[in-house]
């Protein structure tokens, strides 16, 4: 990647990640919609900070296209849907993105020789991974 992306990637997660930690009330009552700050924000910015972590341990680092990506994929096609949809608990779909954002690097990080770990490679094992996955269980994305 063209290292004049980063910051481009870089500013895109942060400001995502601003707006994770805005106020959050619930309308209408217990197990209702939550605005302000969406849920998926906070099950993805866990998840994140799960790969952050199982990188780290195993002396890499996911490059800034890479978080971006991993942070989107979370909240987008997972975390908001399964809240929205199945009115899965925020922290239940947590801790399924942490497991399988964690198992995404690990897997992603023993199939490369780089000390970064890029969108492509995680996106790689993702697909190749999919049935394995835990957050595969909720049938949003399909086979």
């Amino acid at each position: 990647m063209d290292y004049s992306y980063y910051s481009y990637f870089r500013d895109s997660l942060a400001w995502f990640e601003r707006e994770r930690e805005g106020p959050r009330r619930t309308a209408g009552g217990p197990g209702r919609l939550r605005l302000g700050a969406d849920p998926g924000h906070y099950a993805a910015g866990g998840a994140l900070e799960a790969g952050r972590g199982q990188a780290a341990a195993l002396g890499r680092s996911i490059r800034p296209d890479g978080e971006l990506m991993l942070y989107l994929l979370a909240r987008e096609f997972v975390a908001k849907p399964a809240t929205a949809v199945r009115g899965l608990p925020e922290a239940e779909v947590g801790h399924l993105l942490q497991a399988d954002v964690s198992e995404v690097v690990e897997r992603s990080a023993r199939g490369s020789e780089s000390e970064e770990l890029s969108a492509h490679a995680l996106l790689d094992t993702v697909s190749s991974r999919w049935d394995g996955l835990r957050s595969a269980s909720l049938e949003i994305w399909g086979p």
